[in-house]
């Protein structure tokens, strides 16, 4: 799976942030965590509508429906954005 956090910047280039599993101490699956953020660690649903309705953050993944299920939101959330996975060809 393949998710990054991109906030949107007027005056240089978007930021981007690799969003990873969080895993509790016994495996589970607690949400998504921010690489290198100085403005949160861990992304939940309502952090993510904030940036979003705030500054226009938005999140491009390959797996929208796990990404959404990640954050509690629907799959058709506005700012979750599906890209297409790399495929990897065989000579």
């Amino acid at each position: 799976m393949k998710a990054t956090l991109i906030i949107p910047s007027p005056t240089t280039t978007n930021r981007k942030y690799k969003l990873a599993w969080r895993r509790t101490s016994t495996g589970q699956s607690s949400g998504l965590s921010v690489s290198r953020s100085s403005f949160c660690r861990v992304l939940n649903g309502e952090r993510f509508q904030d940036l979003r309705d705030v500054i226009g953050a938005r999140i491009e993944t390959d797996d929208v429906a796990r990404i959404a299920r990640a954050l509690r939101l629907e799959k058709d959330e506005p700012g979750i954005i599906p890209i297409e996975r790399d495929s990897k060809k065989c000579p």
